[in-house]
């Protein structure tokens, strides 16, 4: 996925991104008030259908530098029924390897400015606690609108940026 984003047009990327945001908090969000079994400790389906979201999220991780614990978020939380928590553990770790082979893509292709990155890593680093926090002090669903909001807020920005 990134290996084809460094070849497009900025203005395209950050668009499709946007609307892929927004589709995934409306199905996020729909995805509350629709009948189904409540979440879980066990996954609904076995570890070969992880290793199939896992591409699909990677490849959307690569293409917009995000996707792949977007998309693995509300999937894991609807489709595989895990709880809001557990489906972000599991999409963290899906982000962990997949958002280093991204960032090396980009970097071998003069896409990072690390003087801006590095900073905000460490920023990230020291304050990544206090929201792992709040996650698991939050009720599920508020939990899930926060979720959707954000990505709404995201989308939001990208399209309306100065």
């Amino acid at each position: 996925g990134s290996i084809i984003a460094v070849g497009l047009d900025p203005d395209a990327m950050r668009t499709g991104f946007a609307i892929f945001m927004l589709v995934l908090a409306a199905y996020t969000y729909l995805q509350m008030y629709l009948r189904k079994p409540p979440p879980s400790a066990e996954l609904r389906h076995p570890w070969p259908w992880l290793m199939v979201l896992g591409s699909g999220s990677g490849i959307l991780g690569g293409f917009f530098g995000l996707g792949a614990s977007v998309l693995a978020t509300p999937v894991l939380s609807t489709v595989f029924g895990a709880t809001q928590v557990v489906a972000q553990g599991l999409s963290l770790a899906l982000a962990v390897p997949s958002t280093g082979v991204t960032l090396m893509t980009y970097a071998l292709h003069e896409h990072v400015d690390w003087h801006i990155g590095i900073p905000m890593a460490l920023g990230g680093l020291l304050s990544v606690s206090w929201g792992v926090r709040l996650a698991h002090a939050l009720p599920e669903k508020s939990l899930r609108t926060g979720f959707c909001l954000f990505l709404v807020l995201c989308a939001a920005l990208m399209i309306f940026r100065a």
